[in-house]
């Protein structure tokens, strides 16, 4: 009786640690999935910002009283032609 009763238990803890491992190998798959999706995104818009950015060669900024700070000498010799300053922004 003692033996059988240890042996339902093995068993028991058997199935339960089985069940443990096979869900965390699906979290584990699941999570590496959502990893390569996120990554795979991010590599896309990029390419797709640099073709854009190919597309239309005279670049600008656009600023109103929400920007902060600009260094336009540095915005310059990173490309900038022109900036657009925005005096208002709605009727108030």
């Amino acid at each position: 009786m003692v033996t059988e009763t240890r042996i339902m238990r093995n068993r028991q803890w058997q199935r339960q640690r089985q069940k443990y491992w096979t869900v965390l190998g699906l979290l584990l798959a699941i999570g590496i999935i959502l990893v390569g999706l996120v990554g795979w995104r991010m590599v896309h818009q990029r390419e797709v910002r640099q073709a854009l950015l190919q597309k239309y060669p005279v670049r600008g900024l656009e600023l109103d009283q929400t920007s902060a700070y600009v260094d336009f000498n540095q915005a310059a010799r990173h490309g900038v032609k022109y900036v657009y300053l925005r005096a208002t922004q709605g009727a108030h």
